[in-house]
């Protein structure tokens, strides 16, 4: 039996994809010089990793020579969790406050596989969480998930931007979604609430302003001339999302149970400076903050204290 599109839309919804949308892989020269042009003003900051496997971005047929078609697959994690702005607290992302979605996402993934080609015994697919070799967003507009938003984040118009991304790339050719209307308009909601400025016109990040990059990806010193700004976030940032009209108008509290917060949102910064790595390891072993290590999680304390 051949796979179609809404047998494919009704497995991955059975799995719980909150969206899911299909379109042809092809070269994309216009976004991966666009791409080139972002690292070239040195916007990566220390992420030397984003410069390699350009090629591969640029034609994820080089990776995958059987590609025929691009399978974009959205999950709504949005909690319903809200700063308590207590003093001497450290906020994490609400990203961070649930179980690592690389892991989620890979189960779900490779059940809907699993589970495709029980339909078509041929079928086969190459799955990319948060990958260095495809351009996700790109691809998520393409295949009409939701539309780039100036914060450079994919907004959709039934989560808004609370969705991870998981994209497989398949060796059957499916119909191309439509791409839907960019929706932002006029509104700068997102880049006017940046404390750091670190939101450029061109829906780009500078990650050299970028609070998530410094609690998270930064390995050295913070900058000082960023004292004070971090509004106390220690571990990521959602104070572009926080602001965007369609979060807080269309945000929808995931039913994934795996997205129920697990973690608080905000953890006593003396708490951390206090923290043995046994404690550091038992606290966040199923979460994305272990990825900035007990060293990074101190270092982003000691920096929010005045």
């Amino acid at each position: 039996m051949l796979l179609k599109n809404q047998i494919i839309t009704q497995k991955a919804t059975e799995l719980g994809f909150s969206k899911i949308g299909f379109a042809a892989p092809m070269v994309l020269n216009d976004n991966i010089q666009f791409f080139k042009e972002w690292l070239d003003d040195n916007n990566n900051a220390s992420m030397e990793y984003l410069k390699k496997n350009l090629d591969i971005k640029e034609n994820v047929n080089i990776l995958y020579p059987e590609a025929r078609s691009v399978i974009v697959l959205a999950l709504n994690y949005f909690t319903d969790i809200k700063q308590s702005e207590k003093p001497n607290c450290g906020v994490i992302s609400r990203y961070a406050i649930v179980q690592d979605y690389h892991q989620v996402l890979k189960l779900k993934t490779n059940k809907l596989i699993k589970e495709l080609k029980i339909i078509d015994i041929g079928f086969d697919a190459r799955v990319f969480i948060d990958s260095n070799f495809v351009l996700e967003k790109t691809y998520a507009e393409k295949a009409g998930i939701g539309w780039q938003g100036k914060n450079s984040l994919i907004i959709t118009e039934e989560f808004g931007s609370w969705i991870f991304l998981a994209v497989m790339v398949t060796n059957r050719e499916f119909e191309a979604s439509k791409p839907v209307e960019n929706l932002c308009s006029d509104c700068r909601k997102c880049i006017e609430a940046c404390p750091t400025k670190a939101i450029n016109e061109n829906k780009t990040i500078d990650a050299r302003k970028c609070i998530s990059f410094h609690t998270i990806e930064n390995k050295n010193a913070i900058p000082l001339e960023l004292k004070g700004k971090f509004n106390n976030y220690i571990f990521g940032c959602d104070i572009c999302q926080e602001v965007c009209p369609f979060n807080i108008k269309h945000s929808l509290p995931t039913k994934d149970k795996d997205f129920f917060p697990f973690k608080e949102n905000e953890i006593p910064i003396e708490e951390i400076l206090k923290m043995t790595e046994e404690d550091f390891s038992k606290r966040f072993a199923d979460s994305p903050i272990k990825r900035t290590k007990l060293e990074g999680l101190k270092r982003n304390a000691k920096f929010l204290l005045k």
